[in-house]
């Protein structure tokens, strides 16, 4: 896949970013060609280079998924050559992402005014826990903090069980899906206003804005409704849950009556679809526990693949709760080439969740691995016109730093 052919080639990207966020909508941008430089800190690079499960040479699994495709420098921003080096880079860029906790920019000498100076075409998508501005702005912040203040554990579990959080980084994932969304408008508008723009995409802002029952009822309701923790099945649209089979669990959403009336004929109890008590979702809201009790007696004694082929033939909205290696094994994902191969020098060959953006004329996805730390300093700086004596000395003086080079961290 010939990645220079992309929607968003021609376009420079510094990523700034560490961990998530900020990484992931770079990742994003990258998959649709555009040329991503991860400006890294020397000795450590980003913090998720240290993340379990590292391989043999010492790379993480993490920081090889979150950075696939991009080319790596690694800077010491608190030398005077270190700054002056990006600025430069920032004059040739079209798009710069951090996610620093808000101000950190400005200590560095690098706030909006002095990007504008730098590059009045310039993008700066900054990403933070609360937003650049408001009480908390300049609190630390974390995606799990985020999720936490936006409600979403409270949601979430047994009724009568604890909070549970989620295992999966959403208001990260969240946050990088609107960055990247917000930096392609703000690419299109440039073309005809010729000025940058400065985004500013805050997690909790973006875990708030996740919300799609609990904060709409509140709110509608004037508070008079609150959502309650659901545990395995949901009381609004009935049936919707989980379902413990005799090989395994099975999700089954019931959206509508056409649908109700289906299930209530694959069970052999047709009479139920047109049963006072199931037959409008009102009414099955209103009897959810004797209408779950009645499936649950039923799926318990089914075979789970054998039921879901079942629901395949009435066409009725279900799947396997997966375990992990199903999912990674999955025929869909792999003909959705959901999982992709690249070659690393030392490991070989390595699979990498791709993007899930697809395109019918332009490549997009994942085509080459992450970088190691500084990997791409001397080809980055030499067309920055930085001479080859002078990046001899930069190596000795610790402004950059390679860990294939060497250098002083």
């Amino acid at each position: 896949m010939d990645q220079s052919r992309g929607m968003l080639a021609g376009v420079t990207v510094l990523d700034l970013g560490r961990v998530a966020a900020g990484p992931h909508a770079a990742l994003l941008l990258g998959s649709l060609g555009a040329d991503v430089i991860k400006v890294e800190r020397p000795g450590r690079g980003d913090d998720t280079r240290s993340n379990p499960f590292h391989f043999s040479n010492g790379e993480s699994a993490y920081f090889l998924q979150q950075n696939a495709g991009k080319r790596s420098v690694s800077i010491d921003l608190k030398k005077p050559r270190g700054m002056a080096l990006l600025e430069e880079l920032i004059r040739g860029a079209d798009v710069i992402i951090e996610n620093f906790r808000p101000g950190t920019m400005e200590k560095l000498g690098l706030g909006w005014a002095r990007i504008q100076e730098l590059n009045p075409r310039a993008i700066l998508c900054s990403i933070s826990a609360y937003g650049q501005d408001g009480p908390d702005a300049l609190k630390p912040g974390y995606g799990a903090l985020a999720e936490a203040r936006a409600g979403i554990p409270q949601i979430v579990g047994d009724p009568d069980g604890p909070p549970m959080p989620s295992p999966i980084a959403m208001p990260d994932f969240s946050a990088a899906a609107h960055a990247f969304g917000a930096i392609c408008a703000a690419l299109y508008a440039r073309e005809s206003t010729g000025r940058g723009e400065r985004l500013d995409i805050s997690l909790l802002d973006c875990a708030v804005e996740m919300h799609d029952w609990a904060l709409q009822l509140y709110t509608a309701s004037e508070g008079s409704v609150v959502y309650r923790r659901r545990g395995l099945f949901d009381r609004s649209i009935v049936p919707w849950g989980y379902f413990k089979t005799a090989t395994g669990w099975i999700c089954v959403i019931v959206s509508n009556d056409s649908f109700w009336r289906k299930l209530a004929a694959l069970i052999g109890r047709p009479e139920l679809g047109e049963d006072p008590r199931f037959a409008t979702v009102a009414a099955r809201g209103e009897n959810a526990d004797e209408l779950y009790a009645i499936l649950k007696a039923w799926m318990a004694d089914q075979d789970g693949t054998e039921l879901l082929r079942l629901f395949e033939r009435s066409d009725i909205p279900a799947e396997p709760v997966a375990t992990i290696e199903q999912v990674v094994n999955d025929p869909q994902l792999a003909a959705r080439e959901m999982f992709v191969k690249v070659d690393h020098p030392e490991l070989g060959e390595l699979t990498v969740l791709n993007t899930p953006i697809r395109a019918t004329t332009s490549p997009a996805g994942i085509t080459t691995r992450a970088p190691r730390l500084g990997e791409h300093n001397d080809e980055v700086l030499t067309a920055l016109g930085v001479h080859p004596d002078e990046l001899t000395r930069l190596y000795d003086d610790g402004v950059i730093y390679s860990a294939t080079h060497g250098g002083t961290a």
